[in-house]
């Protein structure tokens, strides 16, 4: 699943929500990434799957990315990410950038989305259910299984989130701490949640 070189036979476009992923290795151009991922397509219902795809090291999923996707009409758990749509990691940087350029200087009312090397805020406004929108129940639930503000409205589950800055600037330093080697990779995972959780 995930990754097919042949074409798929009746093909219907779709998302790929990514609920978890690997770490991305250093070093290299592109490898596998297991990840978990909650697919769908219009008008079936949404499938969540365990699956192995094979990714540039530019363009890595991250929890909280939206894929976009090409999957079977008959078996969605045949697919293949479109990753030609997505946008690198420096064109999210830059997007990001200029959002906060925008916002700070009067132009967007709109906050902008922070991205790093690990992964950007995530901040979605058409999360489905079933290939329907999601009701705001829904959208409670999943914000409480994953932590994360789906809706983009500031609050984890009714809960306010702590400033994304005040995240941002401490899981930059926990980066650099483990970039430079004064923690593991299992440290910085554990530092890392530990940080999500208490400002969630």
């Amino acid at each position: 699943m995930g990754w097919f070189g042949s074409r798929i036979k009746d093909p219907v476009r779709g998302t790929a929500h990514v609920v978890s992923s690997t770490y991305k290795p250093s070093g290299a151009v592109n490898a596998p990434c297991q990840v978990s991922l909650v697919l769908t397509v219009d008008g079936q219902p949404s499938v969540a799957i365990d699956t192995v795809i094979r990714a540039s090291y530019d363009r890595w999923p991250f929890p909280g990315m939206v894929l976009p996707i090409e999957a079977s009409r008959a078996d969605i758990t045949r697919f293949k990410v479109l990753w030609s749509e997505m946008p690198t990691a420096q064109e999210r940087a830059t997007q990001a950038a200029r959002a906060m350029a925008d916002n700070l200087n009067g132009k967007t009312d709109t906050p902008p989305q922070a991205t790093l090397h690990m992964g950007p805020v995530f901040r979605n406004t058409s999360v489905t259910v079933n290939g329907k929108a999601a009701t705001p129940a829904d959208i409670a639930q999943f914000e409480a299984l994953t932590g994360m503000d789906l809706d983009g409205d500031g609050a984890v589950a009714g809960r306010t989130a702590a400033p994304a800055a005040d995240r941002i600037s401490e899981l930059e330093r926990l980066a650099a701490l483990h970039a430079q080697g004064a923690l593991t990779d299992s440290e910085f995972a554990a530092a890392k949640r530990n940080v999500l959780r208490n400002n969630s």
